[in-house]
């Protein structure tokens, strides 16, 4: 809130706040009864898949959390397309080969008991700056101006990755997925409010 009324205050620019609850009404508009499934249960369940599900370092599941993560980026999913048929095809097709070319590039060579743990340890991390970052599309319309901001804005949301992926590394997936089920859930009831 303190970064926030300096971004109104000093820089004389609209809130970052604002354009989050704006966001969020937007969202919840287009979602309708679907809002407390889609931002309690779907969300959780695709963000852990694409950002915690590699954290035991197998590099099957790396492949299919990077594939799944060049499916969402790409938009092949977007609904409302008059050719959704289309894209869902090509989505799963440019993902499928995307996913080869990975399993190809981390051989079995790269992917060692030796260096399995420095991966993991890299991984960690990434998958939690990624994550984090990854919220920053929640504030819409984005002030490029402001940029350099917004990893201030999304640092909730880095603290809450590192305690998924503790919990992905300590108890396992399933506990991950919950953890984040269980965080989303008072954010959404309040926001339906």
């Amino acid at each position: 809130m303190i970064i926030d009324n300096a971004v109104i205050y000093i820089l004389q620019k609209p809130s970052i706040y604002k354009a989050l609850h704006e966001s969020n009404r937007l969202l919840a508009e287009q979602l309708g009864q679907f809002q407390f499934i889609a931002i309690v249960v779907v969300g959780p369940l695709i963000e852990e898949l694409v950002f915690r599900l590699p954290l035991n370092g197998k590099r099957s599941f790396l492949g299919f959390s990077l594939s799944l993560a060049f499916f969402l980026l790409g938009g092949f999913y977007s609904l409302g397309s008059a050719q959704l048929d289309h894209k869902l095809s090509v989505g799963i097709i440019t993902s499928l080969v995307f996913y080869f070319f990975l399993m190809l590039f981390f051989s079995k060579k790269r992917f060692t008991e030796q260096n399995r743990d420095s991966y993991i340890k890299l991984l960690f991390y990434v998958s939690t700056v990624l994550f984090a970052l990854s919220h920053i599309s929640n504030f819409k319309p984005l002030q490029y101006s402001l940029i350099w901001l917004y990893p201030v804005y999304v640092l909730p949301q880095f603290i809450m990755g590192v305690g998924f992926a503790f919990a992905r590394m300590r108890y396992g997936f399933g506990w991950a997925i919950l953890l984040h089920m269980l965080v989303n859930t008072p954010f959404t009831i309040i926001n339906y409010l």
